[in-house]
């Protein structure tokens, strides 16, 4: 065994350092792989998954979900090229939640030129971004159309416009400090 190779106590075979984890300064026992053959044979994944290969629903090809979650698409690109080819899941999705149609949804963008309600912003910023449909939690009326941070932000201050007065009449307060 070479100087800067540590032997595992699990499997027996020698590994450089890389191969180990390290804890305060430490090499941890045992090496990564048979520490990753413990957790896989020790924890139970989640909704019947398991790491075990298989098809992607769109291209077809071959793959090992990451992190043993339940998925049909190898890819972020296939999972939005399932989505461009299924408008209609979509427009049942918004007449099911909000009770209005796909058209009725891109009308409200129209009539807000293509931006969120309240900041503007035209195209939000990163793959979870997206648009979001403003509503009344007491009536289900449908307000408009938020980018991710507008619709948060309404949500943190419980639909209240006198808690949002508040927090505004707060930030200018702070502001001439």
């Amino acid at each position: 065994m070479d100087d800067d190779q540590t032997q595992c106590t699990k499997c027996g075979q020698s590994w450089l350092a890389s191969e180990f984890y390290w804890s305060k300064g430490k090499l941890k026992q045992p090496c990564k792989r048979c520490f990753a053959e413990w957790h896989r044979n020790r924890y139970t994944p989640k909704n019947g998954t398991d790491d075990a290969p298989r098809d992607c629903v769109v291209c077809g090809a071959s793959y090992r979900p990451k992190g043993r979650r339940f998925s049909i698409y190898c890819s972020p690109a296939c999972n939005d090229k399932a989505r461009a080819r299924t408008p209609h899941r979509r427009d049942t999705r918004l007449q099911r939640e909000y009770g209005i149609t796909l058209a009725e949804y891109e009308a409200l963008l129209v009539a807000q030129d293509g931006g969120c309600a309240i900041c503007g912003v035209k195209n939000p910023a990163g793959r979870w971004d997206k648009w979001h449909v403003d509503h009344c939690h007491d009536s289900q009326k449908v307000r408009g159309v938020l980018c991710s941070s507008c619709n948060h932000g309404i949500g943190q201050f419980k639909d209240d416009p006198a808690l949002l007065r508040r927090a505004a009449d707060y930030l200018e307060a702070v502001a001439s400090v």
